[in-house]
């Protein structure tokens, strides 16, 4: 019965342990969108949406430069992290935001991804494919604001 459960036990963690595998050191997740609009449009847009998506948006920005139509700041976010399925971890996940803007065009990059309380500490896999999908969610809502007609309201 010891050799069952020892030999169960292992089965386990070794399944478990795909979890554990680091993700690329450079991580980073990006979406460009044509859209209409001028490069100044959509630099005061890209302001208003970091305004209304993130809490402060004065602790955001870290930079901008309506000329070359660049907005670089930080952002910050929740993931459960769970690789044994045995008890959730909440990891406070951090990272940088880069806008970049031209006439009708529209690129966001979600890079420099870290875990404050270990910065040191890779991204492991399973902590990236959580982060993607809120990723994602961002992307689209920045992509579905710059579409947006403030003027008819």
């Amino acid at each position: 019965m010891k050799y069952i459960s020892l030999s169960l036990s292992i089965i386990f963690i070794v399944s478990c342990a795909g979890t554990l595998t680091t993700a690329e050191k450079d991580f980073e997740y990006q979406k460009v969108y044509e859209v209409a609009g001028g490069k100044d449009t959509l630099f005061t847009k890209s302001l208003q949406w970091l305004a209304q998506t993130y809490t402060d948006s004065k602790e955001v920005i870290e930079y901008e430069d309506k000329e070359a139509g660049k907005i670089i700041g930080r952002g910050a976010t929740q993931v459960m992290y769970n690789p044994l399925a045995i008890s959730p971890i909440m990891l406070n996940i951090r990272y940088s935001i880069k806008i970049d803007l031209k006439d009708n065009k529209a690129r966001i990059t979600f890079a420099n991804i870290y875990n404050p309380q270990s910065p040191a500490a890779p991204i492991f896999v399973d902590t990236r494919d959580r982060l993607i999908p809120k990723f994602e969610a961002l992307t689209e809502g920045y992509h579905q604001f710059l579409k947006s007609d403030d003027d008819n309201w």
